[in-house]
Parts: C-alpha cells; structure tokens; sequence
C-alpha cells in the first residue's frame, strides 16, 4: 500500500478486519510496520528516536479516548501539551486554546469525567490539537455519539483542515461523504478505491441493483466491495 497523505481529509473505510485500525496505528507510529517505511514531512521514521521526534508533528486520537486522571478539563488539555514538547510557560495558553477551537472554554474549570460522550471525545481531540500538529490520525472520532454531536464534530474537522492532513477511519459513509476530500476504501489490507466522493457516488447511481434505502455514496461503497473487491 502506498499512500501520501495531503491537506484536507482524508476518510478511510473498510469492513471489520480490513486493515483500518492497523493503518491508523502504522501512521500514528503506535506500532512499527514489518515491511515498508513511513516518512513524516519527509523524514524516513526508522527507529524510535526518529518515531519520537517525528510524533511532533502527529495528533492521534485511538478510538477509545481514555479522560486522564486529573480534576479539571484544562488540565488534561496542559498535560497532553506538555506530554507533546510544548513548554511549561506555555502549556496554559495552549490548552486554552485548544478548548476555545473544540468549543469548551465554558468547561475548562469542569471535572473532566462529568463530561457526556460527545464532549469526551472533543476534550479528546482538544489533547490531540494542543501542539499544533500538522497530521490529525482519529479513529473513530464520531463513534458512540448523537446525531447533533456528530454533525459538530463534522463542522469542527472542516475547520481543522485548513492548517492539517486529517486522516480518520470509520464505518460511517455518511460523515465521509459529508466532510471528506479523498476517500480509501480498503479491504484485506489492499486499497480497493481511491478518489472523491463524487466518483464514489457516480459509481453509486449507475449500480445496476441500487439500495433505495442508501445514499448515492453508500451504494458506491456496496457496489465496490461487492463487485470491485480483490
């Protein structure tokens, strides 16, 4: 597989056991590949020295966001900076920050574990942003959160995209095609379809048995692993 990650969002999406997780975590350096290299911002990461350095640059958030064991959502959001190299002075201003960009400045003082799933994981990708990276690695992001949750933290990954590659995995066609510049569909470890969401969704409509219960998008995603899968 080769892939080279750009400005804007990339979605990926798969079957269970397709290989999303296992991309996810080879580009997030949260694991090594066994075959293979990963370059960041042009720097081969061969060896753990590198793997830290490089992290720098990478925001990664794993699907289950786990709220750190500290009082108030601030500080969560400092620790995660200082964890990312961002100096002491300055942890305090990045966190602030960062919440102002997720929309939590009003529960900066809150005990981080009163917070509702949708707001855990935007406090999660508060922590992920803090540094300012260049390459956002989610997970999931919009996994086990409500229809209106969902819909902001599709507003919030546009806006992100401005200033970073944004790769996220999920199961969900619909915030794909909502909110994605570039679409992989992978299954078995192998790229099955790359390209936009309207060749996926003019793929969709000439489906010779079309779901009218599914999206344009949707139909394309079934017709591929129905028809165009290795």
């Amino acid at each position: 597989m080769d892939l080279v990650l750009e400005r804007g969002i990339t979605g990926v999406l798969g079957p269970n056991g397709a290989g999303k997780t296992t991309l996810i975590r080879l580009l997030a350096l949260d694991m090594r590949p066994k075959r293979g290299s990963v370059v960041i911002n042009g720097t081969p990461v061969d060896d753990e020295t590198q793997a830290r350095k490089c992290r720098r640059h990478i925001g990664y958030l794993p699907q289950r966001f786990e709220v750190m064991n500290l009082k108030t959502v601030q500080a969560n959001v400092e620790f995660a900076a200082w964890a990312h190299g961002v100096s002491a002075a300055a942890c305090n201003k990045a966190a602030a920050d960062a919440l102002a960009k997720v929309g939590l400045s009003d529960r900066a003082n809150s005990r981080a574990f009163t917070l509702s799933g949708g707001m855990r994981q935007r406090l999660g990708l508060a922590c992920v942003i803090v540094h300012q990276p260049d390459i956002l690695i989610l997970d999931e992001p919009t996994v086990g959160i409500d229809p209106v949750q969902r819909s902001q933290m599709r507003r919030l990954l546009h806006d992100l995209a401005s200033d970073s590659a944004i790769l996220l995995s999920t199961h969900l066609v619909d915030d794909v095609a909502h909110i994605c510049d570039r679409v992989l569909i992978i299954n078995h470890g192998v790229v099955e379809f790359d390209g936009t969401i309207p060749t996926l969704e003019q793929i969709g409509n000439h489906r010779q048995h079309r779901d009218i219960h599914a999206s344009a998008a949707e139909n394309g995603y079934l017709e591929i692993m129905e028809n165009y899968a290795s």
